[in-house]
C-alpha cells in the first residue's frame, strides 16, 4: 500500500513540474493502475466467522491515525476486503484530510501538525480501543463523523458530519448558539488576534451553510453535478467546499491539540464570578 503512495506521490510531482513549466499537465504522468493487493492473517481463538469484521475494524483505526499523524498519508479509496462470502467495502478517501491540511497553509491557520505515528498511536488507544459501533466518548463520536466524511463524496452532508464532531468535541448542546463554539474553539486553539478573525469568519461562513440546510434554504446541486448543463454548479460547490475545508482544518487542529496536551478529550466548565 505504501508503494502505491509513493508512486501516486510521483504523479502528482510530475503534474506540478509540468503545469510550472507551462505543458500538458498530464504528460508522461503515469498513476498506478492496478490495485494494490495486500494479503492480511489474522489468528482468532473463536468464532472464525467474525475474523473479518475484526479485519475490517482494525483498518478504519488504521486509516484515521496515519491521517491524524501526517493528514493525506493514507488513502483506502476504492477498497475492499475479499476472499470471503461477505466482502466488504472500506472504501475511504484522505481527501478532508489533505484539503486541511492544505487550508491551514494557506491561512497560516490553525495550527496543524506532522506528528510521530508512535505519540498518535498511544493516544488513539486511550480514546478508543475496542470494536465499538456506537460512541463510547467525545472524542470518539469525532471519529465516527470522521469515518462518514470520508466514506462518502464532498456534499452538504459533510457540515452536517462536522457540527456533530465540533458540538461532541466541544460538548456544546445541539443548535447552541455560533457564539459559544467560537468561545470554545478560542479556549482550546488560542488564537492570536489575527486568528480570531479567521476563525469567526471560517466558522461563520459554514454556520451559515448549515443553517441553510437544516432549514431548507439552501440549493442543492443536482447528484450529476454537471458544470457544462449548468455553470452555476461551480459556485455553488466552491461555496461549500471553502467552508468545509476551513471546517476540517479546525477539527484536526483541536484533534491535535487534544493529542499535544495528552488529553483523550477536552473538558469545559463554566463559572460564574462578581466583578
Amino acid at each position: 500500500m505504501l508503494g502505491r503512495q509513493r508512486r501516486h506521490h510521483k504523479a502528482m510531482q510530475k503534474i506540478i513540474a509540468n503545469t510550472k513549466e507551462n505543458k500538458n499537465p498530464f504528460a508522461d504522468v503515469n498513476f498506478p493502475r492496478r490495485p494494490a493487493r495486500c494479503k492480511i492473517k489474522v489468528n482468532f481463538a473463536n468464532e472464525k466467522h467474525r475474523a473479518i469484521s475484526a479485519v475490517e475494524n482494525c483498518l478504519y483505526d488504521a486509516f484515521l491515525i496515519l491521517n491524524i499523524a501526517a493528514p493525506g498519508s493514507c488513502s483506502f479509496f476504492g477498497a475492499s476486503l475479499t476472499g470471503h462470502f461477505y466482502e466488504p467495502s472500506i472504501s475511504l478517501s484522505n481527501t478532508n484530510f489533505e484539503l486541511a491540511l492544505l487550508t491551514a497553509r494557506n491561512k497560516f491557520w490553525p495550527p496543524i501538525r506532522m506528528l510521530s505515528l508512535e505519540t498518535v498511536l498511544r493516544w488513539f488507544k486511550t480514546v478508543r480501543n475496542s470494536g465499538h459501533q456506537i460512541p463510547q466518548n467525545p472524542m470518539e463520536r469525532v471519529f465516527f463523523a470522521l469515518w462518514h466524511i470520508a466514506k462518502g463524496d464532498m456534499s452538504q452532508v459533510d457540515v452536517i458530519w462536522l457540527f456533530y464532531a465540533f458540538e461532541s468535541l466541544l460538548q456544546t448542546h445541539v443548535g447552541e448558539n455560533f457564539s459559544s463554539l467560537v468561545r470554545r474553539f478560542s479556549l482550546l486553539l488560542e488564537p492570536k488576534e489575527r486568528e480570531v478573525k479567521l476563525l469567526k469568519t471560517g466558522l461563520r461562513k459554514l454556520y451559515d451553510i448549515r443553517n441553510a440546510i437544516v432549514h431548507g434554504g439552501f440549493e442543492i446541486a443536482h447528484p450529476m453535478h454537471d458544470e457544462y448543463l449548468d455553470p452555476r454548479v461551480n459556485q455553488n460547490f466552491n461555496r461549500l467546499s471553502e467552508a468545509t475545508d476551513f471546517g476540517n482544518a479546525l477539527l484536526l487542529a483541536a484533534i491535535h491539540k487534544c493529542i499535544v496536551m495528552g488529553w483523550p478529550y477536552p473538558s469545559f466548565e463554566e463559572t460564574l464570578r462578581s466583578k
